[in-house]
Protein backbone atom coordinates (compact mmCIF):
# COMPACT_ATOMS: atom_id res chain seq x y z
CA UNK A 1 0.00 0.00 0.00
CA UNK A 2 1.36 3.37 -0.63
CA UNK A 3 0.22 6.72 1.02
CA UNK A 4 0.81 10.26 -0.01
CA UNK A 5 0.51 12.94 2.28
CA UNK A 6 2.18 14.14 5.21
CA UNK A 7 0.92 11.53 8.11
CA UNK A 8 -1.14 8.37 8.61
CA UNK A 9 -2.59 6.36 11.48
CA UNK A 10 -3.80 3.10 12.05
CA UNK A 11 -5.82 1.90 14.86
CA UNK A 12 -6.53 -1.14 16.26
CA UNK A 13 -10.34 -1.40 17.73
CA UNK A 14 -11.51 -4.60 19.69
CA UNK A 15 -14.86 -5.47 21.03
CA UNK A 16 -12.67 -6.97 23.77
CA UNK A 17 -14.36 -10.61 23.47
CA UNK A 18 -11.58 -12.61 21.47
CA UNK A 19 -7.87 -12.65 21.70
CA UNK A 20 -5.46 -12.84 18.68
CA UNK A 21 -2.05 -12.40 17.93
CA UNK A 22 -2.39 -9.17 16.71
CA UNK A 23 -0.85 -7.83 13.80
CA UNK A 24 3.06 -6.09 12.58
CA UNK A 25 3.26 -3.03 10.35
CA UNK A 26 6.75 -2.21 8.90
CA UNK A 27 6.55 1.10 6.79
CA UNK A 28 9.17 3.43 5.02
CA UNK A 29 8.63 6.69 4.69
CA UNK A 30 10.11 8.01 1.12
CA UNK A 31 11.86 12.29 0.56
CA UNK A 32 11.61 12.32 4.68
CA UNK A 33 14.44 15.09 5.67
CA UNK A 34 17.49 14.05 7.67
CA UNK A 35 18.53 16.60 9.85
CA UNK A 36 22.15 17.18 9.54
CA UNK A 37 23.53 16.83 13.31
CA UNK A 38 27.34 18.39 13.92
CA UNK A 39 29.06 16.43 15.85
CA UNK A 40 33.01 16.77 16.83
CA UNK A 41 35.99 14.97 16.09
CA UNK A 42 36.06 12.98 19.78
CA UNK A 43 32.21 12.19 18.47
CA UNK A 44 30.39 14.49 20.63
CA UNK A 45 27.24 15.73 19.05
CA UNK A 46 26.43 19.88 18.84
CA UNK A 47 22.75 20.52 19.03
CA UNK A 48 21.40 24.16 18.58
CA UNK A 49 17.56 24.09 18.81
CA UNK A 50 17.59 26.65 15.61
CA UNK A 51 19.54 24.32 13.45
CA UNK A 52 18.18 20.81 14.86
CA UNK A 53 14.63 22.08 15.59
CA UNK A 54 13.02 18.42 16.01
CA UNK A 55 15.79 15.99 15.88
CA UNK A 56 15.78 13.06 17.60
CA UNK A 57 19.80 11.63 17.92
CA UNK A 58 20.97 8.94 19.99
CA UNK A 59 23.98 10.31 21.78
CA UNK A 60 26.72 9.92 24.54
CA UNK A 61 27.64 13.12 25.22
CA UNK A 62 27.35 16.75 23.60
CA UNK A 63 25.93 20.16 24.22
CA UNK A 64 22.60 21.80 23.57
CA UNK A 65 21.90 25.78 23.12
CA UNK A 66 19.60 27.79 22.12
CA UNK A 67 21.22 28.34 18.63
CA UNK A 68 20.81 32.70 18.81
CA UNK A 69 23.69 34.18 20.11
CA UNK A 70 23.59 37.06 21.44
CA UNK A 71 19.65 36.61 22.14
CA UNK A 72 17.36 34.13 21.66
CA UNK A 73 13.94 35.19 19.04
CA UNK A 74 10.85 35.77 20.58
CA UNK A 75 7.60 33.84 20.01
CA UNK A 76 9.50 29.97 19.77
CA UNK A 77 8.46 26.59 20.45
CA UNK A 78 11.84 24.73 19.59
CA UNK A 79 12.82 20.93 21.24
CA UNK A 80 15.49 18.13 20.50
CA UNK A 81 15.56 15.07 21.86
CA UNK A 82 18.92 12.45 22.84
CA UNK A 83 17.94 9.13 23.32
CA UNK A 84 20.51 7.55 25.93
CA UNK A 85 19.91 6.32 29.48
CA UNK A 86 20.93 8.01 32.86
CA UNK A 87 22.02 11.43 31.58
CA UNK A 88 23.88 14.02 33.59
CA UNK A 89 23.00 17.90 32.39
CA UNK A 90 25.26 20.68 33.14
CA UNK A 91 24.21 24.19 32.89
CA UNK A 92 27.11 25.63 31.41
CA UNK A 93 25.85 29.14 30.46
CA UNK A 94 21.83 29.62 31.48
CA UNK A 95 19.97 33.64 31.64
CA UNK A 96 16.15 33.01 30.33
CA UNK A 97 13.44 35.86 31.18
CA UNK A 98 12.59 35.28 34.79
CA UNK A 99 9.31 34.84 36.45
CA UNK A 100 7.85 33.15 39.52
CA UNK A 101 5.94 30.65 37.53
CA UNK A 102 8.25 30.81 34.40
CA UNK A 103 5.01 31.78 32.64
CA UNK A 104 6.77 33.89 29.82
CA UNK A 105 10.21 32.17 28.60
CA UNK A 106 10.59 28.88 29.68
CA UNK A 107 13.34 25.95 29.39
CA UNK A 108 11.36 22.82 29.69
CA UNK A 109 13.41 19.26 30.59
CA UNK A 110 11.46 16.08 30.02
CA UNK A 111 12.22 12.22 30.74
CA UNK A 112 10.29 9.51 28.55
CA UNK A 113 7.64 12.33 27.62
CA UNK A 114 7.16 13.62 31.44
CA UNK A 115 7.99 17.05 32.41
CA UNK A 116 10.63 16.73 34.98
CA UNK A 117 12.23 20.40 35.29
CA UNK A 118 10.18 23.85 34.00
CA UNK A 119 13.46 26.45 34.01
CA UNK A 120 13.70 30.48 33.67
CA UNK A 121 15.48 33.02 35.32
CA UNK A 122 19.35 33.17 35.61
CA UNK A 123 20.23 31.88 38.92
CA UNK A 124 23.45 28.90 38.69
CA UNK A 125 21.48 25.79 37.75
CA UNK A 126 22.94 22.69 39.59
CA UNK A 127 23.07 19.36 37.63
CA UNK A 128 20.56 17.45 37.19
CA UNK A 129 20.55 13.54 36.60
CA UNK A 130 17.98 11.80 34.66
CA UNK A 131 16.92 8.21 34.26
CA UNK A 132 14.62 6.66 31.43
CA UNK A 133 15.79 5.86 27.59
CA UNK A 134 15.64 9.55 26.45
CA UNK A 135 15.37 13.24 27.59
CA UNK A 136 14.31 16.35 25.61
CA UNK A 137 14.77 19.88 25.90
CA UNK A 138 12.62 22.84 24.83
CA UNK A 139 12.81 26.35 24.59
CA UNK A 140 9.47 28.75 24.53
CA UNK A 141 9.40 32.16 24.63
CA UNK A 142 6.82 34.83 24.89
CA UNK A 143 6.71 38.04 22.12
CA UNK A 144 8.61 40.43 24.53
CA UNK A 145 11.63 40.41 26.56
CA UNK A 146 14.75 38.63 25.24
CA UNK A 147 17.86 37.09 26.82
CA UNK A 148 21.36 35.51 26.23
CA UNK A 149 20.02 31.88 26.69
CA UNK A 150 21.39 28.44 27.41
CA UNK A 151 24.11 25.92 27.18
CA UNK A 152 24.11 22.66 28.79
CA UNK A 153 26.91 19.76 28.08
CA UNK A 154 25.36 16.18 28.63
CA UNK A 155 26.73 12.80 29.04
CA UNK A 156 24.81 9.28 28.75
CA UNK A 157 25.20 6.28 28.83
CA UNK A 158 24.51 4.42 25.75
CA UNK A 159 21.23 2.96 25.12
CA UNK A 160 20.61 -0.53 24.14
CA UNK A 161 19.37 -1.34 20.65
CA UNK A 162 15.97 -2.34 22.50
CA UNK A 163 15.77 0.98 24.23
CA UNK A 164 16.79 3.22 21.36
CA UNK A 165 13.94 1.87 19.33
CA UNK A 166 11.27 1.85 21.87
CA UNK A 167 12.48 5.84 22.57
CA UNK A 168 11.99 6.60 19.06
CA UNK A 169 8.87 4.46 18.70
CA UNK A 170 7.44 6.04 21.67
CA UNK A 171 8.84 9.68 19.93
CA UNK A 172 6.87 9.12 16.77
CA UNK A 173 3.63 7.91 18.48
CA UNK A 174 3.99 11.00 20.59
CA UNK A 175 4.46 9.56 24.13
Amino acid sequence: MQLDGDEFTVRLVTDGSVTAAGFELRFECAGAPTPTVPTTASGEVGLTLKDNHGAVVTATSGTIDDGYAPMYENSLRQSVTVIGRNCLLEFLEFSVEGHSSCGYDVVTISVDGAVQERLCGSDAIAPMQLGGGRFAVELKTDGSVRDAGFRIAFTCEAPTAFEALAAMTNHVAGM
